[in-house]
């Protein structure tokens, strides 16, 4: 089963409106894993939120932020474009609450995965060549 686009429901037998679709995902599985910021994440919900249910894009905003002031807090301000994007480039093999962050200066991305989400809980991992 694919994702149904627009189809405002996750339930199988809701028609929806638009295209099934896989999407591509660079952060780990909120359904199926267990590292520190999924966790951070998931408390964060349940202590201000507690009746919403987790979401897989609420949480790669979380981790993107969370990135993002994890650099801010290693640098002096003032704060430049270019000091910000220098310091992301110094993380090498850097552990971010259980997440391997490693810049790679010609992709100019973090990560060495991509997870296939096909609508179900379990997500396919795929190497980054």
């Amino acid at each position: 089963m694919t994702l149904d686009f627009v189809s405002g429901t996750e339930l199988p037998n809701q028609p929806g409106k638009g295209l099934d679709f896989i999407i591509s995902r660079i952060f780990p599985n909120p359904y199926q894993d267990h590292r520190a910021i999924i966790t951070e994440y998931k408390e964060g919900i349940d202590r201000v939120y507690p009746e919403a249910r987790y979401d897989v894009d609420s949480l790669e905003g979380y981790i993107n932020t969370s990135i993002f002031i994890d650099v801010l807090q290693n640098l002096s301000p003032p704060f430049t474009l270019e000091k910000i994007i220098q310091r992301m480039g110094f993380m090498k093999n850097y552990n971010f609450k259980g997440i391997h962050l490693t810049f790679n200066p010609e992709t100019r991305n973090f990560s060495e995965e991509v997870r296939l989400d096909i609508g179900k809980k379990e997500w396919v991992p795929i190497p980054v060549d």
